[in-house]
């Protein structure tokens, strides 16, 4: 249900979520769903309480890839470039816009610096079989915030992996 659009300002071309979409009582910001040309969705979220608006896409390779990167003598910079030219497409990014803005120019942002991502498909890493089970799968759970926090925590139930290590590093 995306419906095409295209931004107030630049008009650059996105699509727009049409569909319901549930929110807590509790949670008083306005947000819109987008989908841009390349594939990646947005979430775009107007928040009055926010000092600044802020987009963010972190990516975690810490010391364990820095030291493997150096027993087997190979360029850490090289690797990362190597994964980012392999896995990452626009189809697969889910981006949160979140600022004190209106949603027009919070959208107007998001369609302007994110729509050059390039789109390689769906890169998706696949797993030879699903971490979940009949007894997790296939669950909707609805939950609305007892204060006015916008926070949740996950949990996902990933056997531990440590014991396929080749070698563990701190």
């Amino acid at each position: 249900m995306f419906e095409q659009s295209q931004t107030t300002e630049s008009r650059l071309p996105y699509y727009e979520y049409t569909g319901p979409m549930e929110q807590s009582p509790n949670d008083h910001r306005q947000h819109r769903l987008i989908r841009l040309p390349n594939g990646m969705t947005v979430l775009c979220t107007h928040d009055p309480q926010a000092e600044s608006a802020a987009a963010s896409l972190t990516v975690n390779v810490g010391k364990t890839l820095k030291a493997a990167a150096l027993q087997t003598n190979v360029s850490l910079a090289d690797e990362v470039c190597k994964f980012y030219d392999m896995y990452y497409s626009a189809r697969i990014m889910k981006l949160a816009v979140v600022g004190n803005h209106t949603l027009d120019q919070l959208t107007e942002w998001a369609v302007s610096k994110f729509s050059a991502v390039q789109d390689k498909g769906d890169t998706s890493l696949k797993l030879d079989s699903h971490p979940l089970g009949p007894n997790e799968l296939g669950k909707v759970i609805f939950y609305e915030t007892l204060e006015d926090s916008n926070k949740i925590t996950l949990v996902f139930p990933v056997p531990n992996a440590e014991s396929k290590y080749r070698q563990l590093v701190d």
